[in-house]
């Protein structure tokens, strides 16, 4: 059974506490949610190994449900030692929970989902339940808006917030230090980058096959994507040393020998039995049994297994145990890999976060994407979760798990597709963050008397009433007016991006165009934006009198308003027009 200091461990990482919190002096307090708590016993000095959990006395209620968790044992009998101090006193007394031995991990989380965040619904289970610094973050999540509202702007904060919370709130204010940190991260595979689009496909994100030719023999290999990469270096981080460096030296080293080397390189098992490889760098390297005649036995080994077998000493789920087994092996003999027990006995065996950042993840096909592993990124499915699930992959069959301490965070642009049709399975299992155009962040900024903060403001709610709000424009389109503030830079900004944009939206009908620009308020011609290209007299010279227009009649930019203060002046107050 787990002992107080273990069952504490357990729970930091299952919901996380802020360091500032302030507990009892005769208990750890792990908050749940803004009602529920839940205790572990300590003393001074001591660890506390008879029943150290502590629930809250309401779970008597639960108790046929409890009895059936396997590795939870309890006398149920309430401890005295132990009070929910955040509970009102009944009848003049303290009240106390019950006391309970848990077995391990999967016990606990088993315990939470009776009675805390795992007792949500599958809409809500998205909510992670670890912190970053003292706000809850989400496991998978979207920021949604219109295009220039900083969406792949703050994935970089929100990554380092989840990663190095510390250090986001050190520097927030500096953003060359924080896109510094952000791509030393990304330097050491914590973070990933991604960006969906209609070509991408399953086997660039899971894992595909790789055709590769020697001496002009073409053999396939399974090569990991970006998504069962990331996975599987999460899974095999543990504590402050992630996927150690001294693995990923020995494996460069393993290469160079065989690049070097006129053969295969010759290894062997637990057992005594040789066989050799082949391995020129990537995600697998090719076994040639001894045992076997054949020059292409198709035998293959992930250099992840090799990394997982390394970090944790657990063979499940590793495909071709032996041959992994005698890599590793060799590993240590040969070039000084030593074990990582040994170099991880002085800090807290704890898994550390990892981040992959989806671009556009609403212009890809999910289905084909994510395949079935849709159902493994929810929290309760993930490795170790209540309901843990895995699954063959099909090419390397491999069983595949995704960690819980993977972080997914996409970003999608409304202007492509509305949240309302965004596919169903992705809506539920990510939470959605709404980032909307901030007009204000340009309140302050001043081209030629031009407020660049009521423009703004004033476009977006013509293109609300005109079209929808998920088709707004976004503050950031402007930002650079904040360091160049000209009415070149800013004609520049309206004929290569904004002009452009809402033709797209309005689909070239130039007078909703123009009436967003407030055109049709302006009283002189040579302000408008939008003007109709012939005038009566030239249709007239043109045509001559028998012809009548029918439809929408021919409209062009005025590139003289583009430099005129005034234009811009007369989208936001009619009197200038």
């Amino acid at each position: 059974m787990l002992n107080s200091e273990q069952v504490h461990k357990v729970l930091l990482k299952l919901i996380g506490t802020a360091h500032n919190h302030n507990h009892p002096s005769y208990a750890y307090e792990h908050c749940l949610d803004q009602n529920s708590y839940i205790y572990v016993k300590r003393k001074l000095g001591k660890v506390v190994e008879k029943q150290p959990l502590v629930l809250h006395p309401g779970v008597v209620n639960l108790k046929g449900e409890v009895d059936a968790i396997e590795g939870v044992e309890t006398d149920w009998q309430t401890t005295k030692n132990t009070s929910f101090r955040r509970l009102p006193k009944f009848e003049g007394k303290s009240q106390y929970g019950y006391a309970f031995n848990v077995e391990n991990e999967h016990a606990v989380q088993q315990l939470l989902s009776l009675i805390g965040l795992a007792n949500q619904s599958n809409e809500d289970i998205a909510k992670q339940i670890t912190k970053a610094g003292d706000q809850v973050t989400a496991l998978n999540q979207i920021l949604y808006g219109p295009p220039g509202t900083g969406k792949t702007y703050n994935t970089i904060n929100q990554a380092i917030a989840i990663i190095d919370p510390d250090y986001l709130a050190q520097y927030e204010g500096n953003r060359t230090k924080i896109k510094s940190r952000f791509d030393e991260l990304v330097a050491k595979n914590r973070i990933g980058f991604v960006t969906f689009h209609q070509s991408f496909s399953y086997e660039d994100f899971v894992e595909g096959l790789k055709a590769n030719s020697d001496d002009g023999v073409l053999s396939y290999s399974v090569e990991a994507g970006v998504f069962k990469a990331i996975c599987e270096r999460a899974s095999s981080s543990h504590s402050q040393v992630v996927s150690v460096d001294a693995f990923e030296d020995a494996v460069l080293q393993l290469q160079e020998k065989y690049e070097e080397a006129d053969d295969r390189i010759e290894m062997e098992t637990v057992r005594g039995k040789k066989f050799e490889i082949e391995y020129s760098g990537g995600a697998t390297f090719k076994i040639f049994p001894h045992s076997t005649e054949s020059t292409d036995p198709k035998y293959v080994a992930s250099i992840a297994n090799v990394r997982k077998l390394y970090l944790t000493g657990s063979k499940q789920g590793i495909y071709n145990t032996s041959y992994v087994e005698g890599c590793l092996l060799y590993l240590k003999k040969h070039f000084g890999l030593k074990e990582y027990i040994a170099e991880i006995a002085n800090h807290e065996s704890t898994q550390q976060p990892f981040v992959l950042i989806i671009d556009e993840i609403n212009r890809g096909n999910i289905s084909n994407i994510f395949g079935e592993l849709i159902t493994l990124i929810e929290p309760s499915k993930r490795a170790g979760g209540a309901e843990a699930l895995s699954v063959k992959l099909p090419y390397s069959k491999e069983l595949f798990s995704v960690p819980s301490n993977l972080h997914i965070i996409g970003t999608m642009n409304t202007a492509d597709k509305s949240l309302a049709q965004v596919d169903i399975a992705l809506r539920r299992r990510f939470e959605f963050v709404e980032m909307m155009p901030k007009h204000e962040l340009m309140s302050g900024v001043d081209v030629e008397g031009i407020d660049i903060a009521r423009l703004l403001e004033t476009i977006n709610k013509r293109i609300e009433l005109l079209y929808d709000r998920e088709h707004t424009i976004g503050h950031s389109f402007f930002l650079p007016l904040k360091e160049e503030c000209t009415i070149e830079r800013l004609a520049r900004i309206f004929e290569l991006e904004i002009l452009p944009l809402l033709e797209e939206y309005f689909f070239e009908d130039w007078e909703r165009v123009g009436q967003v620009l407030g055109d049709h308020l302006k009283s002189d011609i040579s302000l408008k934006f939008i003007e109709e290209k012939f005038t009566d007299a030239s249709v007239l010279q043109l045509m001559g009198n028998d012809w009548s227009q029918e439809g929408i009649r021919p409209y062009q930019r005025n590139n003289a308003a583009l430099l005129n203060p005034k234009a811009y002046k007369g989208i936001y107050d009619s009197q200038q027009g």
